[in-house]
């Protein structure tokens, strides 16, 4: 009997020992990344959404210029950043979107939520071919907003894989009527197809540069 438990008691051990090396290096991952977004300022994106709905594709797609990509997890065990400068036409401005990708393991996913102790701006994906991916929107914003506080943090909603016309369950007004009242803005894409993918960047790089220019005019109105 003692023979036949020690291999378990060992493999507990060792994910015990697992599981505490990635928490730590998240703990790291964290100061380097608060102390980093502190010295540079930046649109720190929250991207959010089930599993397989897109959410990786459409950040290394986007910050890859429509190329073709292999990840490079560096900023820590699991995890990539990648930065992203939007231009605003209207104002000649420009936005640097800093945006954390994971290597998709569950045990980073959930310490990935600790990185930022508030985001700039939302962006929750879900997949047109897939109804619970939608339905779940409503717990993964409830979620995101949770993590602002009570302040008001512009965001989008985006349904991928329009490609899939034959297999659509989730229609674009539904979709587009559950943002509107949500107070999100509302796009479609087909990241395989390389289509609209840039759009919710810059849906969200304009709504952020439009509340910095109201709250800058808010502070001169004061002074």
């Amino acid at each position: 009997m003692l023979r036949t438990n020690e291999p378990r008691a060992s493999t507990k051990r060792a994910e015990r020992t697992c599981e505490g090396t990635a928490k730590r290096k998240c703990r790291r991952a964290q100061r380097e990344t608060n102390r980093f977004f502190r010295e540079r300022g930046a649109l720190a994106n929250r991207i959010a959404g089930d599993p397989a709905v897109g959410k990786s594709a459409l950040v290394q797609m986007f910050c890859n210029d429509g190329a073709h990509f292999q990840k490079n997890y560096t900023l820590t065990t699991g995890v990539e950043l990648l930065v992203k400068t939007v231009l605003i036409p209207e104002t000649n401005d420009s936005v640097e979107l800093f945006l954390f990708d994971s290597a998709g393991k569950e045990i980073f996913s959930e310490m990935l939520e600790k990185l930022w102790e508030q985001p700039n701006a939302l962006c929750i994906v879900y997949d047109v071919t897939n109804e619970q991916s939608f339905s779940n929107s409503a717990k993964w914003l409830e979620k995101l907003r949770t993590q602002a506080s009570g302040i008001h943090i512009p965001g989008v909603l985006v349904g991928n894989k329009t490609d899939l016309i034959d297999r659509r369950v989730v229609e674009q007004k539904q979709a587009k009527d559950w943002a509107e009242t949500n107070g999100l803005e509302y796009c479609e894409m087909s990241v395989k197809e390389m289509e609209n993918y840039e759009a919710p960047f810059h849906i969200m790089a304009n709504a952020f540069h439009r509340l910095y220019k109201e709250r800058v005019e808010t502070f001169h109105s004061l002074v």
